[in-house]
């Protein structure tokens, strides 16, 4: 179910090792990647990815800072899943626009928001969601980084899926 440090997983790892659900720091994933590796689903900084990249590589879903993608575009380009930086899109938008998609910099959205919005799908810093939150808001399926949540919380807030460091959960 889960690592907490450097351990293989298929649901998720905190820091270090390979995982089919979530990686929050570093290690090869098909769900999701905090910091810098492969994976199907997300990435949060840097690695490629079908799914998801927060900041610079290619990815099919999305990509956060500066490269093609055939979802998202992180730097300023038009793309039919997801625009990083101020620029309308049906599926993303990066900064400061509402999608239907994601939303990399504080808007709303039904799929993702990066940083500081709410949105059903994933908030990246700070705001409610119900699918995901990367940096301390409530959500109902992933917090990263010291929120409630009934997913997963990867630092420091109740959870009824899984916690990843010291504090209560029902799922782990």
């Amino acid at each position: 179910g889960l690592v907490v440090s450097g351990i293989r997983t298929r649901g998720l790892v905190v820091s270090g090792i390979r995982a089919r659900g979530l990686v929050v720091s570093s290690i090869r994933t098909r769900g999701l990647v905090a910091s810098g590796i492969r994976t199907r689903g997300l990435v949060v900084f840097g690695i490629r990815t079908r799914g998801l990249v927060v900041s610079g590589i290619r990815a099919r879903g999305l990509v956060v800072s500066g490269i093609s993608t055939r979802g998202l575009v992180a730097s300023g380009i038009r793309t039919r899943g997801l625009v990083v930086s101020g620029i309308r899109a049906s599926g993303l938008v990066g900064s400061g626009i509402r999608t239907r998609g994601l939303v990399i910099s504080g808007i709303r959205t039904r799929g993702l928001v990066v940083s500081g919005i709410r949105t059903r799908g994933l908030v990246g810093s700070g705001i409610r969601t119900r699918g995901l939150v990367v940096s301390g808001i409530r959500t109902r399926g992933l917090v990263v980084s010291g929120i409630r949540t009934r997913g997963l919380v990867v630092s420091g807030i109740r959870a009824r899926g899984l916690v990843v460091s010291s504090i209560r959960t029902r799922g782990l």
